[in-house]
Parts: structure tokens; C-alpha cells; sequence
């Protein structure tokens, strides 16, 4: 999987191309940029029936040698997100 940058509200969020192209987006980031409880939405996201189904765990590389396994959902799945 590769990571890209997507704009969101002037901030740049990492994303991730899955095997079959497909753009996930990691929520904590987006609730940063909200100032959101990033533990509540994600509760929230997976309580969801549909957002539930969606959301999946992604290893994302956050610094130069350290990854975390962080809470995604579908780029479709976000509003208002310019790639």
C-alpha cells in the first residue's frame, strides 16, 4: 500500500491506496483538524451501521521508523475531501 495527501479544510491528511486502488482515509486526523474527540467519532463510526461496515485498520506510518495501526473509512465515505 502507498500513502497519499488529501486536502481537507486547508489540512493535509495521509490516505491510503489499498491493493485495489481504492483511497482510505485515516479519521483521527480529520477529527484533529475538526477539533472532534477523535475516540468519540470513531466509537461513533463503528456503532454505525453503515460507517461500521466501512471502516477498516490500516498500519500508517507516522514518523520515519514508527507505524500504528489507525481507523480508516473510504474516501466516498468523507464529505467534502479534494484529492
Amino acid at each position: 500500500m502507498k500513502q497519499e495527501i488529501v486536502k481537507f479544510y486547508g489540512n493535509d491528511l495521509t490516505c491510503i491506496v489499498d491493493e485495489s486502488g481504492q483511497i482510505l482515509v485515516v479519521v483521527k486526523p480529520i477529527c484533529d483538524a475538526l477539533g472532534l474527540d477523535s475516540d468519540r467519532q470513531i466509537k461513533t463510526i463503528s456503532d454505525n451501521k453503515v460507517l461500521g461496515a466501512e471502516r477498516s485498520e490500516q498500519t500508517v506510518q507516522v514518523g520515519a521508523d514508527q507505524a500504528r495501526n489507525m481507523v480508516c473509512l473510504l474516501l466516498d465515505f468523507i464529505n467534502t475531501c479534494t484529492v
